[in-house]
């Protein structure tokens, strides 16, 4: 759960079975989130950023991201999770 115009601090990790470099990245999922305020991120390729919550955010409004993890193996393995956060 999150304010509107708060700041939040997320971190992602990834391990692959083979030991090969796995590279995480952040994105907004706009169509699943009920909120119409594009979300701020900072530094979100490397597996940690920091997210902004709209001003205009409402409680009960949820924003949605996808972390993607991409290994480098040929051809690439992806895995996607999903991050909730919730306006209150």
């Amino acid at each position: 759960m999150a304010s509107a115009g708060s700041r939040l601090k997320i971190k992602a990790n990834a391990k692959d079975p083979d030991q090969q470099k796995v590279e995480l990245k952040f994105w907004q999922y706009p169509e699943a989130g009920n909120n119409s305020g594009k979300m701020y991120s900072i530094d979100m390729g490397k597996g940690h950023g920091l997210l902004i919550i709209p001003q205009t955010a409402k409680k009960g409004e949820t924003i949605h991201l996808i972390v993607e993890g991409r290994d480098a193996g040929t051809p690439a393995l992806i895995r996607y999770q999903r991050l909730i956060v919730e306006v209150r």
